[in-house]
């Protein structure tokens, strides 16, 4: 572990950092060749020599690694002594989950593993980006030196129900739920609806402009700041589609309804559309570290599904476990006085391994505290 790379994670992940972004970070972009097309990948160099690679995998968002946020989480690695690499993965920039995600970020990995002399590099996932991540590190081995999950999950369906707002996880308190991801979560859905839409593409032009409107604006929330947005794209809709719109909007009732029909069917299929995205296979097949991070106050993927990953994985991998009250999904918050210290630990921690990139695969090992 490097204590410079340890200062600089300390100095710029916690909440007194705020949104200030490091300099002394240069960004390239490349055109990786890719299955069905060239994937634009960022990649971020600080001036100190590089000790290892973290390849960052985004969650479902329009930006991918232009989002703000996680611009800046790339250039903190960067500025910490590490090579960064970002990929632009289109399925995650439409808000799809897909299978080909997982093919696109295993071509961005082999393209620059082989042009790298850094350390096997550490996959950092974000939100349901947990997926590809856990998925490529399945296929790549011990190519791979540690998977970062950060608010992923273990189970598709309770992620997804509640997302939509349907009953929360037994035995745990957790907050609302964003009700801006509703069109995310029903442009997952539409094309296993039956009967389907009169115009789906018009349907989820008018989602994806809605999500581009709203989400990261906290004052959006409430659904009587949304409603002129919402009637003003209703119009771009079909006539007969747009009742479905509004449930996707979060204007009507009814989209926790729509997304538990989906999963109904989808488990009761033959060949299920969401078959891809069961875990298990991914995580029978790592050959390297799990860290499983999450916060206590996420409101997209409820933190319950951090602890339920850990426990799905074979007993053979090494695994730890950290669930903290200082960062919610989408960034750092600061915590109740009374829970301070157990979240110092728990941030001690977190940064004690990402300052070891290119080392946790020889420092963490099966038998290590979940």
């Amino acid at each position: 572990m490097s204590l410079r790379a340890l200062g600089e994670l300390t100095r710029w992940l916690g909440p007194w950092a705020a949104d200030v972004r490091p300099g002394g970070v240069a960004r390239a972009t490349f055109a990786v060749p890719s299955r069905s097309a060239c994937v634009q990948t960022h990649v971020f160099r600080g001036r100190c020599p590089v000790r290892g690679m973290y390849v960052v995998v985004p969650g479902l968002h329009y930006d991918g690694p232009d989002d703000v946020r996680l611009d800046r989480f790339c250039r903190v690695l960067a500025r910490s002594g590490f090579c960064v690499v970002a990929p632009k993965l289109p399925h995650a920039e439409a808000l799809l989950i897909h299978p080909q995600t997982a093919d696109h970020l295993e071509d961005v990995c082999r393209y620059f593993a082989h042009r790298s002399a850094s350390p096997p590099p550490v996959l950092f996932s974000i939100s349901f980006g947990s997926l590809p991540a856990l998925t490529v590190a399945g296929r790549l081995g011990r190519r791979v030196d540690a998977v970062v999950t950060f608010g992923g999950f273990a189970r598709l369906g309770p992620a997804l129900v509640f997302a939509a707002g349907g009953t929360p996880p037994q035995g745990a308190t957790f907050p609302d739920p964003d009700p801006l991801n509703t069109p995310a979560l029903m442009l997952n859905v539409v094309s296993h609806l039956e009967p389907p839409p009169t115009d789906q593409r018009a349907l989820e032009d008018a989602w994806r402009t809605l999500v581009r409107w709203t989400w990261g604006r906290q004052e959006m929330r409430p659904l009587s700041r949304r409603l002129p947005l919402i009637e003003a794209l209703e119009r771009r809709v079909h006539t007969r589609d747009r009742m479905l719109f509004r449930i996707g909007a979060g204007a009507q009732t009814g989209v926790t309804e729509v997304v538990e029909a989906v999963l109904r069917a989808d488990a009761r299929a033959g060949n299920p559309h969401f078959g891809f995205a069961d875990v298990d296979d991914a995580l029978q097949r790592l050959r390297c570290p799990l860290i499983v991070c999450h916060g206590r106050d996420a409101d997209v993927v409820p933190w319950t599904e951090a602890p339920a990953l850990v426990e799905r994985s074979p007993q053979r991998l090494a695994t730890r476990l950290l669930v903290t009250g200082m960062f919610g999904h989408t960034g750092a918050a600061r915590p109740k006085i009374s829970q301070a210290l157990q979240e110092v630990r728990t941030y001690a921690q977190m940064t004690r391994l990402l300052a070891s990139a290119g080392q946790i695969s020889t420092i963490m090992r099966p038998s290590d505290p979940a």
